[in-house]
């Protein structure tokens, strides 16, 4: 009988969980699309993007995160140049060449980029396709980098 009670209480605990965890993830979502909509150029200029990358082990070194930051900063200007609604190849572009300086700086420093900062690393690729108006482009950068970082 003691089995019986037992299965039916880690039934309930991982529904419990699972419905936790879809919940969380709902409220972040909505915080992004909120944080996207009010999103703009002077704003990611300011943006100090990794900070939470200031513990090195687990994450990448200082230089690393120092590099990475002057090569985002420098694709926001290439984007701002382009103009409000720049085309579609013309994002492209920067993205891709963006997408290229990461890997070859990932290259250079071991191949430090993992999980976590890969999906950091996204964040910026959001905030800059929206930017642009070229969401669309989000779906095409993994095939930039495939496996690389």
């Amino acid at each position: 009988m003691a089995a019986k009670h037992d299965k039916e209480r880690l039934f309930v605990e991982v529904d419990r969980e699972e419905l936790e965890q879809q919940t969380q993830e709902k409220a972040a979502k909505e915080r992004e699309e909120n944080r996207l909509s009010t999103l703009t150029w002077e704003q990611v200029e300011k943006e100090v993007y990794f900070k939470r990358w200031s513990e090195s082990p687990p994450f990448p070194s200082k230089p690393f995160t120092k590099e990475i930051r002057r090569l985002v900063s420098r694709s926001i200007k290439d984007l701002q140049t382009l103009g409000i609604k720049p085309s579609r190849p013309k994002v492209r572009k920067v993205l891709k060449l963006l997408v290229s300086d990461i890997t070859k700086l990932n290259e250079k420093y071991d191949w430090v980029i993992e999980t976590e900062e890969r999906e950091d690393i996204y964040e910026v690729f959001y905030d800059l396709t929206h930017l642009t108006k070229q969401k669309v482009l989000i779906d095409e950068i993994g095939d930039w980098h495939i496996s690389d970082w």
